[in-house]
């Protein structure tokens, strides 16, 4: 976790077409989940206790879990 109380987060699941890039960022260390917007709509993750270790650097696993429209 960085001192501005981030942490790096790994989005594991969800759509193919969601870029690397797009899979690793940073949310707030109590955050219990991520929601990424995409097409019209949210892609939902759900912190998970998995850690997975990239280029020798932590991130936290948040799973895929739903996904939900925007109203129009």
């Amino acid at each position: 976790m960085n001192p501005d109380g981030q942490m790096r987060v790994f989005l594991q699941g969800g759509p193919d077409d969601l870029s690397q890039a797009a899979r690793r960022c940073r949310a707030p260390a109590d955050d219990p989940e991520v929601k990424v917007p995409r097409r019209n709509g949210y892609e939902h993750f759900c912190r998970t206790t998995e850690i997975l270790i990239v280029d020798r650097c932590e991130f936290t696993v948040y799973r895929w879990s739903y996904r939900t429209c925007v109203a129009e």
